[in-house]
């Protein structure tokens, strides 16, 4: 019975720790019920009516449906890592072989002590053997791949949160900017700088600067939709990549942004935007200079306002200018 419970629990942690490594959602509810039903049923098989090939099927039996939940649950994880797709394969291989092994002791009760059942034993161990080197190899594939993607996010994030640096948000460019020549998406970039920035470092000090940076992030992180992206792109100044935006669009959710900031009580202070849609035969080079030189032009006509523009045309514009302008 102690034999029959250090399999069980082997199963269990096996299958959390499994879903852990593999980035998998760990179905608790139904894993516990399935184990739960199985002590009761040996207990009875050990206490009641002793069967050893009896309480063997119930342990295959077991063990088959987790590594068939197993499979099925790698099988259907969208991200569809090659770890995964060879994880799900390597336990449907597992649980079928559960399978045949509870057949055979069904149909040669206690197999384990029968030469007939030898090819059967033979065939489990192959798998069994099998699956410690396919899972720990899958692991190991897992492990390296996600701890690569962080390290990978780490270097492209900048000190602000939600933040990338130059490096991620020139990417993030790219990317989305190989998408609009390939599908004709709409994609609007924008530069925002801060207005008069030393002269909040020089009257308040550096800390009232990192915070002025830190309450623009917040603001621009949590107004803008989860597609967009936004970078440190220099001291004081963001850039914005807006995938499947309209100028308009753009526009507005910018002049909320900038509306915000103004009127912070503790600190107000005021940003100038410029803004562009990306055409066809845009690179990141030149859709970046257009949106540049679109900032430049709203600083020159008294900062603390925000100019998004479409096709040559300027979509919408609202001007504020502040009074330290």
């Amino acid at each position: 019975m102690m034999s029959d419970a250090s399999l069980l629990l082997a199963n269990y942690t096996f299958y959390i720790g499994f879903c852990l490594v593999m980035g998998l959602r760990p179905h608790l509810t139904w894993i516990r019920v399935l184990f739960g039903l199985s002590v009761p049923v040996l207990l009875y098989f050990t206490a009641v009516k002793y069967s050893v090939s009896l309480r063997w099927i119930v342990i295959l039996l077991v063990t088959a449906l987790m590594h068939l939940l197993l499979a099925t649950q790698a099988a259907r994880h969208r991200e569809g890592l090659l770890a995964r797709k060879l994880f799900a394969s390597i336990e449907f291989l597992t649980a079928a072989g559960a399978l045949y092994q509870g057949l055979v002791v069904i149909l040669h009760p206690m197999a384990e002590h029968s030469s007939a059942s030898a090819p059967a034993q033979t065939m489990a161990l192959f798998i069994q053997l099998s699956h410690v080197f396919g899972v720990s190899i899958c692991g190991f594939m897992a492990a390296y791949a996600r701890a690569t993607a962080e390290a990978e996010q780490s270097a492209l994030q900048d000190a602000l949160p939600g933040v990338l640096n130059r490096k991620g948000i020139e990417l993030a460019l790219i990317k989305y900017l190989g998408e609009t020549h390939l599908h004709e998406s709409p994609l609007v970039v924008a530069l925002i700088d801060l207005d008069h920035f030393k002269r909040i470092n020089d009257s308040h000090g550096h800390p009232a600067g990192d915070a002025a940076l830190a309450y623009l992030a917040q603001a621009l992180t949590e107004r803008l939709r989860p597609s967009d992206y936004v970078g440190r792109f220099g001291g004081d100044e963001f850039l914005i990549v807006m995938p499947s935006a309209t100028a308009s669009y753009a526009h507005q959710l910018l002049e909320a942004v900038r509306i915000e900031v103004s009127g912070r009580p503790d600190l107000p202070f005021t940003f100038s935007c410029g803004g562009t849609t990306a055409g066809s035969g845009d690179t990141a080079k030149t859709v970046v200079k257009r949106a540049d030189d679109i900032l430049y032009r709203v600083k020159r006509s008294g900062r603390n306002r925000v100019l998004v523009e479409r096709g040559g045309r300027t979509s919408r514009v609202t001007v504020a200018v502040s009074a330290s302008s």
